[in-house]
């Protein structure tokens, strides 16, 4: 994937918390698949209680939450879809929200993907370098 590892991590991991916080029964899928030739989609499933239709557009907004409680009663500022909405603008990245009330949810976010054969030089990643070989 062409992407900067840290910002996409950062919103996969904020996925997946919320992902854990709303869900008391069921579970949590984390997958990705290729779309195309060029994209791959980072998709976080859950069990959870569903965003209705209605709601879908504000839980991006800073400090926007439903009225939903965490099932452990849980309260926070509302700050972790804006804050990957933020992250995902920055990156060039798409994000996706597919939800069913009582079913659950998935967020998701599609990167573009490395030509197929590409080779790129990842030693200067893991040292710390940023550079276009990195993302």
């Amino acid at each position: 994937m062409r992407s900067d590892p840290q910002l996409l991590r950062r919103i996969v991991q904020n996925f997946l918390s919320n992902a854990l916080r709303y869900t008391r029964v069921g579970g949590v899928l984390l997958g990705a698949r290729r779309v195309g030739v060029d994209t791959v989609r980072i998709e976080v499933w859950d069990s959870g209680p569903g965003i209705a239709e209605e709601q879908r557009a504000r839980i991006f907004d800073e400090f926007q939450r439903l009225e939903q409680p965490s099932p452990w009663g849980e309260k926070g500022l509302g700050l972790v879809l804006s804050i990957c909405d933020r992250l995902a603008g920055m990156l060039g990245h798409r994000l996706d929200l597919q939800s069913r009330v009582g079913h659950g949810s998935c967020f998701a976010v599609s990167v573009p993907a490395q030509r197929a054969g590409a080779l790129t030089d990842t030693s200067a990643c893991s040292a710390g370098a940023v550079t276009s070989s990195c993302r």
